[in-house]
């Protein structure tokens, strides 16, 4: 079943235009608010929402606007008339609410899910040959190294062709990952190591191997 639902502000007091049109669209229920947009306090949207509890049942608005102005302002007309403070006006709530930021926005009305979909980019680079791009990854084995007294679970940082996937140099140590223990897994003889590098054929990358045989 089609509930329809209306708002005339107290400044209009003709709801027939809009009967009319929920009329034409099928709605067998019409329930008209005759009140501010900005107020909280909607007795006929409630009955249109206690009336429309079946699975298949919609609401039928012929504008947006005339659920309301704004679900912030209500929100926050709700908190003042709580706490006793003041009512705050429609136009204070939207300029604060249109100079958020929209990532803020967005987390607060739709979600986590719907802020990472718009606001977080993931950029992929891919290497088309080797040494393009090597890679650096920390890994804590799960041995014990006896050190003075005290086990030690050691690190093992390997640095990785991205393309080829060819390891050109690694190091173990009983410190943290860092950027000194970073710089002594890199190789020494690069020129060497990068002629190396680039002699391997086999590579678990789809795309680095095609690319290898159309320069062979």
């Amino acid at each position: 079943m089609r509930i329809g639902c209306g708002r005339v502000s107290t400044r209009d007091q003709h709801p027939e235009a809009q009967h009319d049109a929920l009329t034409a669209a099928g709605c067998e229920v019409i329930f008209i608010d005759k009140a501010s947009g900005k107020l909280a306090s909607r007795p006929e949207l409630s009955k249109a929402l206690l009336v429309a509890n079946r699975p298949k049942d919609q609401l039928v608005v012929t504008k947006l606007d005339r659920l309301g102005r704004s679900l912030e302002h209500r929100r926050a007309a709700g908190v003042a008339a709580d706490q006793g403070w003041n009512p705050v006006s429609y136009n204070t709530v939207r300029s604060i609410v249109t100079a958020l930021d929209p990532a803020m926005t967005t987390l607060a009305r739709d979600g986590a899910a719907a802020f990472r979909d718009i606001f977080e980019l993931v950029y992929r680079r891919r290497a088309d040959h080797p040494n393009a791009m090597w890679q650096v990854d920390h890994t804590q084995l799960d041995i014990l190294i006896d050190d003075g007294g005290t086990a030690k679970r050691p690190w093992l940082t390997v640095v990785l062709d991205d393309c080829s996937r060819a390891v050109p140099g690694y190091t173990v140590n009983l410190g943290a990952p860092s950027a000194l223990n970073t710089s002594g897994a890199a190789p020494s003889d690069l020129d060497q190591i990068r002629s190396r590098v680039a002699d391997v054929r086999y590579s678990r990358d789809p795309l680095c191997r095609s690319r290898q045989r159309l320069r062979q």
